[in-house]
């Protein structure tokens, strides 16, 4: 099956062996004539159920069972980010949503929190947040302005929107029992995205994709140490209007 779709403005049209994928993008459908195209292949596959299966063994865990489809899924996801690059658009594990028509952003390792600090927003704020990505947004950027997009890949609850808004800052949390935050800056702020960004084997791309993160790390950042409470939403939130 082959459909049209649109991420980040960019339009691309996907070819694969599975139906599946093509309803999991069906928020993103366009008339409009794709730029690029993606196949997918069986070798593709299989290639995500090698990177799983050393991933379960290099933890501990029994080997999962993984419909094809599924691992479709993430390897049309990898090709695309590859081809994103190019148009200077980013994959940024995090959860986006967009506070007041502007996007923010909570990065940090899988397990830390980000999700559910997300979900404190929305609980605290009501109406006035619309999530944007609760996973994978893309990011793209242009001269000093960093736009957020929505993809179909929103995480375990598939929290997601087709839209997207220019980001006012990013936090990149961490665990803490009491709340507090501060400003850091772009060399101390590098590693940190870095490490949540997808990044491409080919050299030339691994190179742009660097420094698209350091335009990145120009934005405003900052180290939010935090617990699960509304409180820590309000101390980020007032380090906003600092």
């Amino acid at each position: 099956m082959t459909g049209n779709y649109k991420l980040a403005e960019s339009v691309f049209s996907i070819t694969s062996i599975h139906n599946q994928i093509h309803s999991f993008f069906s928020d993103y459908v366009t008339s409009e004539k794709a730029e690029f195209t993606v196949v997918s292949e069986q070798a593709d596959i299989d290639f995500e159920r090698a990177k799983s299966e050393a991933e379960d063994k290099a933890q501990g865990r029994d080997k999962r069972r993984i419909p094809d489809s599924y691992l479709e899924m993430l390897s049309v996801y990898r090709k695309i980010c590859d081809l994103m690059i190019d148009k200077d658009v980013l994959l940024f594990h995090s959860s986006a949503l967009e506070l007041d028509g502007t996007a923010y952003l909570f990065t940090a390792p899988s397990g830390t929190g980000k999700s559910t600090h997300a979900r404190l927003w929305r609980e605290h704020f009501g109406d006035r947040v619309v999530m944007i990505n609760d996973d994978k947004p893309l990011i793209k950027l242009e001269g000093d302005t960093a736009t957020v997009y929505g993809t179909p890949y929103g995480g375990k609850e598939g929290i997601q929107n087709n839209r997207k808004a220019k980001v006012g800052a990013i936090f990149v949390l961490y665990q803490a029992k009491e709340n507090s935050v501060r400003p850091i800056s772009p060399s101390e702020a590098y590693p940190m995205l870095f490490n949540q960004t997808y990044r491409p084997n080919d050299p030339a791309k691994i190179l742009r994709t660097m420094e698209l993160v350091e335009v990145l790390s120009r934005l405003p950042i900052y180290s939010l140490g935090c617990n699960i409470s509304h409180d820590a939403v309000i101390t980020a939130y007032n380090a906003l209007k600092s």
